[in-house]
């Protein structure tokens, strides 16, 4: 795990209505959240434009302003600006990473993590955070991605199986048979934090 790496890491988002109330636990809805800045990747769904309107709605609604909520679509938008908040939802984890790549982003979305801006990844957003994404075609079909899996690499010693409670047991086997690491597993209305190198189920 590399150091000054804040993380949370669910299934779902803010639009789902169990999730605030362990999201509240560690992101307060207090004034000062207004003011924060949190950048939204929302590349793993296929019209990411509706995607990101839809994050900005629950978004909104959970607390930050609409103006502070940027949609990142080039290496100019991630540098303009240092976020308190990286957002990425789900949907496609291999068009998510495809996106990226494209945009060149990668390593400044690395680097604004280690310097303090906390990753919230949802499902798609969730497994990026691991070296590589390979062990996720395990569980579902990968379409865009050729032969370079590798990730943020932000999570280092495991890999990240979101909604677990739809898996079994040999799923987590087989994505740690690829990955050749262990499994966290996060169920349907599960948060993982992760914080100065520790993990945390919040809520549990």
């Amino acid at each position: 795990m590399k150091e000054n790496f804040k993380a949370l890491l669910c299934s779902y988002g803010f639009d789902s209505p169990v999730m605030w109330e362990k999201l509240r636990q560690v992101i307060p809805q207090n004034r000062e959240l207004a003011n924060k800045v949190c950048f939204c990747l929302p590349y793993a769904a296929s019209n990411f434009e509706a995607a990101f309107r839809w994050d900005k709605k629950w978004l909104t609604a959970y607390g930050f302003m609409e103006d502070n909520i940027k949609l990142i679509k080039s290496k100019e938008d991630i540098t303009a600006i240092k976020p308190d908040y990286i957002y990425v939802s789900g949907g496609d984890p291999f068009l998510l990473l495809k996106t990226i790549n494209g945009l060149g982003i990668r390593q400044q979305i690395i680097d604004l993590c280690l310097a303090g801006a906390v990753y919230i990844g949802v499902s798609a957003g969730a497994d990026i955070t691991a070296e590589s994404i390979e062990y996720v075609m395990q569980l579902e079909d990968n379409n865009v991605l050729e032969n370079d899996f590798t990730a943020l690499n932000l999570v280092k010693d495991y890999c990240i199986l979101c909604h677990y409670d739809r898996r079994s047991y040999l799923h987590k086997l087989s994505c740690e048979n690829v990955a050749k690491k262990e499994a966290l597993t996060i169920n349907e209305d599960g948060l993982l934090l992760c914080e100065n190198g520790k993990w945390q189920y919040i809520g549990e």
